[in-house]
């Protein structure tokens, strides 16, 4: 896995997939497992058959439903807009997450991302990830 990028840096306001993937020095989107870090701690792990588009839709999500790390990072840091707590703060969400590092690795085939996944899950025991 080579060093991890600044999210707020590598994922600017207004800037799409393709120039992201100009920044990595990549012509195209690739399957992986990615890490994210809040100071160089593993908070979230995902895998993805297109890492940047996920990431991407990660950070845009408009509701809780297009963002489920949006909705658990709110849940988790109870990032609430009413004292009830029946309204997630997704702004704050998204603030949060913008100040962490994204580290990734391509990974192709499907079960070796899976594995990888889970062994990264298990052995980091990320804050933000939800076991079901």
């Amino acid at each position: 896995m080579k060093s991890p990028y600044s999210v707020k840096e590598l994922f600017k306001t207004g800037e799409g997939e393709v120039s992201i993937l100009d920044n990595l020095g990549r012509l195209t989107d690739f399957k992986g497992v990615f890490v994210l870090l809040n100071e160089q701690k593993p908070v979230y792990v995902g895998h993805s058959k297109s890492v940047i588009k996920r990431l991407i839709n990660d950070l845009k999500g408009a509701s809780s439903y297009k963002s489920k790390l949006l909705r658990n990072i709110a849940k988790r840091d109870r990032l609430f807009l009413d004292q009830k707590g029946k309204y997630l703060d997704l702004e704050s969400s998204r603030n949060l997450m913008r100040s962490f590092d994204v580290a990734f690795i391509e990974v192709n085939p499907p079960i070796e991302r899976r594995i990888l996944f889970l062994y990264a899950l298990a052995g980091f025991k990320c804050k933000y990830n939800r076991m079901r």
